[in-house]
């Protein structure tokens, strides 16, 4: 509950917003005429509670509750799976608090994202699939098939279970799995069919991340963005803005079909493979190394920036390297076992599929419930002396690889970007104060940063901005905002310090450059020009809807626009939307000659 106060508690950021905006737009009836780019089920789930009456801002700890019960389920699932495995309680028990109380997985439960139920429904479906005393096939291919709807990347593991299952079962219930398994992969076809006219049984964003993750010049642990998108939707997906950008700089252009996209990237992918084969070689043998070292790879967060924020991710000592330690002594001791075989054909399916992208830590999560039954199996070893030699040469093998030191300052550089996503989610509560000193943390780790002068500056705004509505303003710092050019945010505030420096036709200036191509703050500026008197309301020719930026409905409805007035209305209240234009008049026509 400790986390649900915290900054990125309350305001989850990146991947997070994308989904916490997609289940909004299920629930509103909102979505793009379009098939869906990224795995949906999760967010569908999660439009339920809004239906339901949960307020959106309550939807963050809405999800944080519904992924801590799914986090028990997923325990209890590993103990039965490990205890069927290894016929023993010890072992049960032993998976089940390897898995329980990992402090990684505990680390992302915190958070709406969709690996928390990908994992329920993975081990469900196997579960239910190795209960040889009441085999379901058909039940265990659906669950498969809705957590591809999940998280894609099961697609690999799904495929490896079931050719393993297809050995040990009759042509009924083969048909019975395969049915079953194509049924939730149809109705996403359906309702692709019915968003874009395109009748896709899985999320577009593969094509763009294969190639984004093995291109030229790629770590391989996690994405690095090459541009700087800029965008007003705060839960717009960061990759495919770049994809995007990239690809109409390519072409000159930004209008093509999917199918061109994905074409585009694929293409791009195996033309970069086969220029440099060793290149992707020795990418792939770094994925390997990092994907069995202990160091947790960024993704949104870095594990080990936020373990040491928070006691009680500090002080658990469950990590990846024992892990996978005890799983590589459990396989020995246990690889004549029937379901041993298929659980490691299982691991190292998802293991390939995970080396396909990226080695971060949240993509190689799913791993670990798989690797924590296994490991249960090392209680054998009370019993079973015969394989001990074999078992603790896997074992010290696994722990020399997982522990071997690798350049922890590169690694860590990601640091800067924890620190500003704390910073950016405090910027978005309201508590600017923090922002700033959190912007000026990053700005120790890396000066000249331009992403933290840019929340420092917007920060600072706001400050002046809460004081100038109590009549206490302060002075907007210019020195931020010169920095983090050419941040068109940083640049509207720039043009509110000249403002408020009496510099009108400086302010005037930016405000009108700001208005003549699209941007994030074009908007924002066309209504500070209304506001001052520079352009007529008559002239503004904007279809205005709920994504129209606030200031810009403030200064029509200043301007008698009804149409404006009521989406305020209906955003803020009726009761604050004359106070709005009235603090909006101060803020731009009380000072003005």
């Amino acid at each position: 509950m400790g986390y649900s106060l915290s900054v990125l508690g309350l305001y989850p950021v990146l991947d997070g917003r994308e989904i916490l905006a997609l289940s909004e737009r299920m629930a509103t009836g909102s979505l793009a005429g379009e098939p869906f780019y990224r795995a949906p089920f999760y967010p569908a789930i999660l439009s339920t509670f809004l239906i339901a009456g949960v307020p959106f801002e309550d939807l963050p700890l809405a999800a944080r509750c519904f992924n801590f019960l799914l986090h028990l389920l997923s325990t209890v699932l590993i103990w039965r799976l490990a205890k069927q495995v290894w016929q023993s309680e010890t072992a049960a028990l032993l998976a089940g608090s390897l898995f329980g109380f990992n402090p990684v997985v505990l680390h992302f439960v915190g958070d709406p994202l969709d690996v928390t139920l990908a994992i329920t429904l993975m081990l469900a479906a196997i579960e239910r699939s190795c209960d040889v005393t009441g085999r379901r096939p058909g039940f265990a291919g659906l669950l498969l098939g809705l957590a591809i709807l999940t998280r894609p990347h099961l697609l690999v593991l799904a495929i490896a279970w079931i050719a393993v299952q297809w050995r040990v079962l009759d042509s009924s219930r083969r048909i019975a799995l395969l049915c079953a398994f194509a049924m939730p992969l149809m109705v996403m076809a359906g309702v692709n069919m019915h968003l874009g006219g395109e009748p896709r049984i899985l999320p577009w964003q593969g094509a763009f991340n294969l190639w984004a993750a093995n291109r030229p010049g790629s770590n391989g642990r996690y994405f690095e963005h090459q541009l700087t998108v800029e965008s007003r939707d705060a839960g717009a997906n960061a990759a495919r803005l770049e994809a995007d950008a990239i690809y109409s700089k390519e072409h000159l252009a930004s209008t093509a079909s999917i199918d061109e996209r994905n074409r585009y990237w694929r293409d791009r992918f195996l033309a970069d493979a086969l220029d440099e084969p060793l290149r992707l070689v020795k990418l792939f043998a770094q994925k390997l190394y990092f994907l069995c070292n202990d160091f947790e790879q960024y993704n949104n967060k870095t594990y080990i920036f936020h373990k040491r924020r928070a006691p009680l991710l500090a002080l658990n000592p469950l990590n990846w390297s024992l892990l996978v330690t005890l799983s590589a002594a459990g396989l020995v001791l246990g690889w004549r076992l029937p379901h041993m075989r298929a659980l490691a054909v299982s691991a190292g399916a998802l293991a390939f599929g995970i080396l396909l992208f990226y080695v971060s830590a949240r993509f190689r999560l799913l791993l670990v419930p798989l690797l924590a039954v296994i490991a249960g199996g090392v209680t054998r070893l009370a019993t079973d002396r015969s394989k001990f030699k074999a078992a603790l040469g896997a074992a010290v093998l696994m722990l020399v690889v997982s522990q071997s030191p690798i350049d922890r300052a590169d690694h860590e550089k990601t640091f800067v970007a924890d620190q500003l996503l704390i910073a950016r989610a405090a910027s978005e509560l309201g508590y600017y104060e923090y922002a700033i000193s959190e912007s000026k943390a990053a700005l120790e780790m890396a000066p000249g940063n331009q992403t933290a002068h840019e929340i420092a500056c917007v920060s600072a705004f706001n400050v002046w901005l809460v004081g100038f509505r109590n009549i206490l303003p302060s002075t907007i710092p210019i020195e931020d905002c010169e920095a983090a050019l050419p941040s068109n945010a940083a640049y509207n505030v720039l043009a509110h310090a000249h403002w408020q420096r009496n510099e009108y036709d400086e302010a005037r200036s930016i405000w009108h450059a700001l208005s003549a191509h699209e941007n994030i703050e074009q908007q924002a500026a066309i209504g500070a020009l209304l506001m001052t008197g520079e352009i007529d309301a008559a002239h503004v020719e904007i279809d205005l809807d709920r994504r129209t930026d606030p200031r810009l409905l403030i200064a029509l409805a200043a301007h008698h626009n009804n149409r404006a007035a009521a989406i305020l209305a209906e955003l803020q209240g009726e009761d604050t939307v004359a106070a709005e234009i009235a603090h909006y008049k101060r803020l731009y026509i009380q000072s003005q000659p």
